[in-house]
């Protein structure tokens, strides 16, 4: 008897031992980022039998558990990932408010002043001297288009070169969760399946990580290994192995770069899956952004020196002789398949110009037509016969007859502000 009550003091000892041990733990671990809470779970040890009785035969510590709730680390993996999408695409929108809003520097002031300067000229037009400042305004007018379009392109680099390191930091990530993987796995099959708790910390906070980069699904496996995937299902994290991401360029347009994901040594572009994370961020922001701003900031280029050469050609010179163009104006800008069999060419149409937009088409041939289609808003409509077609502002006009498959990206004002002239 004398021995058995020895047994369960000594198991209750030992038990209550593991709970200070634990408590302490917790406590060491107070301001660790990352950790959470430990809970002791104790359970009574199995009776004996004798005399035809049970009696019991202590305590022992059945598990020390993690306190925490999936269904809340999930909401917080995608909370982070959203959070961190909304504050890249902010702090880059600020900087391309800045160039284009800003009050001395903007395109705002050169519009004003150049218009002042043909206004003074109607008010006097055989001035000389009205002549030359105006012409000094229009030149002042074609610089600030050339320095706002390089400053854009200057906000682009910036956001590859993030693109960049974002890539490089989720492919460390990635692989460090595989590291965390095996190394779980194998601290599960020493101690008969009982999960490595601080491990478990340790990789929780590497996904949360992981998350604020871009969005992801996780899997978790019966042996405690997490399978991780980006986009539309492609599988960054198998067990203990992980794959990479890479950056690519565009196969239209080779400096505008793209994320890939090689499957079987075969490169996809995968930038149109990723939504979420600093990654999902810079991709919505050139697209949304970016993109629209360049465009937006090239249609007004292409507007008023098409307008105003179509005024001036009206009018006459000194010396009596018709008017010819003011601005050297700029043009469409065409991207096309290296495959494609056909071609053709884009202008301006100055009898619709206003109908202009700030958009992107992708023109394609289905074997019978040609199909444009407007990227902003996706509506597309089809151009049969041979042409010439008038659309949105732009004359699209056929040389080699297109065949199946042919394709063009056309950018009507993406460059505009750039190519500008006088």
């Amino acid at each position: 008897m004398a021995n058995g009550l020895f047994q369960i003091g000594v198991s209750a000892l030992a038990a209550s031992q593991r709970g200070l041990a634990t408590v302490s733990h917790n406590i060491a671990n107070v301001n660790t980022d990352g950790y959470a809470r430990q809970r002791v779970e104790f359970s009574a040890r199995s009776p004996q039998g004798a005399g035809g009785v049970w009696t019991g035969n202590g305590v022992e510590t059945s598990a020390i558990t993690r306190t925490v709730d999936q269904f809340l680390q999930q909401q917080l993996r995608t909370s982070t990932s959203n959070h961190a999408r909304v504050a890249v695409v902010r702090d880059f929108a600020a900087q391309v408010n800045n160039i284009l809003g800003d009050p001395e520097t903007g395109l705002s002031p050169a519009l004003g002043e150049f218009f002042d300067g043909v206004q003074a000229l109607v008010g006097d037009p055989a001035s000389v001297p009205a002549r030359q400042v105006l012409l000094a305004s229009a030149d002042t007018f074609v610089s600030r288009f050339h320095d706002q379009h390089l400053r854009l392109d200057e906000t682009e680099r910036g956001v590859d070169a993030r693109l960049r390191s974002t890539i490089e930091e989720i492919n460390a990530a990635a692989q460090g969760i595989a590291d965390y993987n095996r190394d779980i796995v194998q601290a599960r099959g020493r101690v008969q399946g009982t999960p490595p708790n601080d491990l478990l910390d340790q990789r929780d906070a590497l996904l949360l990580r992981l998350s604020a980069l871009t969005n992801v699904t996780v899997v978790e496996q019966e042996d405690g290994a997490l399978n991780i995937s980006v986009g539309r299902g492609q599988a960054l994290v198998a067990g203990g192995v992980a794959s990479t991401l890479s950056i690519a360029g565009d196969p239209l347009d080779a400096t505008r770069l793209e994320v890939a994901y090689s499957v079987n040594g075969v490169q996809a572009l995968i930038s149109d899956d990723l939504t979420g994370g600093e990654l999902g961020g810079l991709l919505s922001f050139r697209d949304e952004v970016l993109d629209p701003a360049r465009n937006g900031l090239g249609r007004i280029a292409a507007a008023v020196s098409l307008a105003f050469n179509a005024q001036h050609r009206m009018g006459m010179d000194l010396d009596g002789a018709p008017g010819a163009d003011f601005f050297a104006a700029p043009a469409p800008r065409v991207l096309e398949d290296g495959g494609n069999t056909g071609t053709l060419s884009v202008a301006y149409d100055e009898a619709t110009l206003g109908a202009l937009t700030i958009s992107d088409y992708d023109l394609r041939h289905d074997g019978a037509n040609l199909i444009l289609t407007r990227r902003a808003d996706q509506s597309a409509q089809t151009l049969a016969g041979p042409g010439p077609f008038t659309v949105d502002g732009m004359t699209i006009t056929l040389g080699t007859a297109p065949v199946a498959g042919d394709y063009w990206q056309l950018q009507p004002t993406r460059t505009a502000a750039r190519d500008l002239g006088l």
